[in-house]
């Protein structure tokens, strides 16, 4: 099957399955970043990140952990609901660094990118006829989709535009590294981004260890077919809601996306991470 067909499968079996996790764009509650005391390797693999996990939470599917010291800020995100993931996966997924603790866009790293329609044949599962929460489809498409969205990874600057295009792998410019991966059906998202760069990488959250940052996560958006050709003219109708109808065709609810804003105290030292 082609990458195209692939993906336009997918968005019929998320469209199918109704609404997706919404979570609170509002900052939560101060969370901790963990002093590194371990080798973090950016691999999207889980073992080092076992028990360092600052944010859980069961309903909404997901996990979220913070390292840190002197020098690199590392992020750790996992989520085994379904939907989250394949909005992540076709939609892209970016994490912004607010510097003074707030929840300002100014400077975000885009990994996964949005994927392009079209690209190489990847495998003849075709997810469109995959049922939700089937044992024999669900992890080889999402492997499949997984080999699409490695590679490649943005900066983005304010009014979320692109600043660079960068190798999720190759840091050797900019000491940024990113890597997705999936486990068990769970997705697993790693970041590792420089605090500060005095006088070497190009892109740095430009705060220090013991500082308060605000670091959000948000998943791209993507029109089907029919909603981009109604458009805003459709009964009900918006630029923000273009589908009309409740945002999404046929009278089903729209599909909402990844939207988590945290508040993150980052470690002074080895002594100041929280124990988990």
């Amino acid at each position: 099957m082609k990458g195209t067909d692939i993906l336009r499968g997918v968005a019929r079996t998320a469209f199918a399955i109704g609404t997706t996790l919404v979570l609170c764009g509002c900052m939560q509650p101060e969370l901790a970043s963990n002093w590194l005391d371990r080798k973090i390797t950016i691999d999207g693999k889980a073992p080092e990140w076992a028990g360092r996990e600052a944010y859980y939470n069961e309903n909404e599917g997901l996990k979220v952990g913070f390292s840190n010291d002197e020098r690199y800020l590392y992020i750790y995100f996992s989520t085994w609901h379904r939907q989250t993931q394949m909005q992540i996966l076709m939609n892209g997924l970016t994490i912004w660094i607010d510097a003074n603790g707030g929840k300002k866009e100014i400077f975000g790293v885009n990994y996964p990118v949005r994927q392009a329609v079209g690209g190489p044949r990847e495998s003849s599962t075709d997810p469109s006829t995959a049922a939700p929460g089937s044992e024999r489809n669900d992890p080889a498409m999402l492997k499949n989709l997984v080999n699409q969205s490695r590679g490649e990874l943005r900066i983005l600057g304010p009014g979320k535009e692109p600043i660079a295009s960068l190798s999720a792998t190759d840091s050797s410019e900019t000491a940024i590294e990113a890597m997705v991966d999936v486990a068990n059906r769970t997705l697993i998202y790693e970041l590792k981004i420089p605090l500060v760069a005095p006088d070497g990488p190009p892109y740095a959250i430009n705060a220090g260890p013991g500082t308060i940052i605000g670091i959000g996560f948000k998943a791209g958006q993507r029109e089907t077919p029919d909603m981009k050709r109604m458009g805003k003219n459709a009964p009900g109708g918006t630029e923000d809601n273009p589908g009309g109808m409740g945002g999404g065709m046929g009278g089903k609810p729209a599909i909402e996306t990844l939207a988590l804003w945290l508040k993150v105290k980052l470690a002074a030292g080895p002594s100041s991470g929280t124990k988990q």
